[in-house]
């Protein structure tokens, strides 16, 4: 699990590099440097100073103890000083706050209405989420329609797991008419991403059903 909240806070970081500000971009060569309590102290004059790209990512150093001691509740601060002004990873992120628990009580509908606010700004992590949580009824009866169209979007703007999990709907016809064609379509794009889910079901697919691999 660290290691997955590492790569977020990774990629995170190298998403907000264009036009994020000279104390952003210190912040970020401190940090691929591993001078994290360098770049904790850039993020955080640049937090200071409304940098909605540097609030998202002191939050992030305050939720995982890097370049300084853990610190869930100011974690929370910076990531809705960012929310406040629009930023989607800073809403994307109160959003895993509250499914986890994290400097929160754990709370299912409240993160599900972070990630909807997300994912209605187009960002895949987060409609991803949604299309999950429709999909399993967590915090919302289950909607396999909501889900499919969650799924689907999150799929179109490049989730791997979203073009996986819209392939298998097409396929069982789950919140979708049935239609191994597009089964078929999404499974390669999962597929051209190494996704071995997809590669397998492709496998078997094309051999039940042929006339939709072509």
């Amino acid at each position: 699990m660290k290691k997955i909240k590492f790569l977020v806070l990774f990629f995170l970081l190298f998403g907000t590099l264009g036009g994020a500000g000279p104390l952003f971009d210190k912040g970020l060569k401190a940090y691929k440097r591993g001078e994290y309590a360098a770049a904790r102290r850039y993020f955080k004059k640049g937090a200071l100073r409304n940098n909605a790209a540097c609030q998202v990512n002191i939050g992030l150093m305050y939720e995982q103890g890097r370049g300084g001691k853990q610190d869930l509740e100011k974690a929370l601060y910076w990531y809705r000083k960012a929310a406040k002004k629009g930023d989607v990873r800073g809403i994307y992120n109160l959003g895993t706050m509250y499914e986890s628990g994290k400097g929160v009580p754990r709370d299912p509908n409240r993160a599900l209405n972070w990630y909807l606010k997300a994912a209605e700004k187009g960002y895949a992590l987060a409609q991803y989420k949604v299309a999950t949580y429709y999909y399993k009824g967590i915090g919302v009866p289950r909607n396999l329609h909501e889900a499919a169209y969650w799924f689907q979007q999150a799929a179109d703007r490049g989730n791997v797991r979203a073009q996986y999990n819209i392939g298998l709907m097409f396929v069982k016809g789950e919140g979708v008419p049935m239609n191994k064609i597009l089964a078929f379509q999404y499974w390669m794009k999962a597929a051209r991403q190494s996704d071995l889910n997809a590669q397998r079901s492709l496998d078997i697919l094309c051999q039940k059903s042929p006339w939709a691999c072509r």
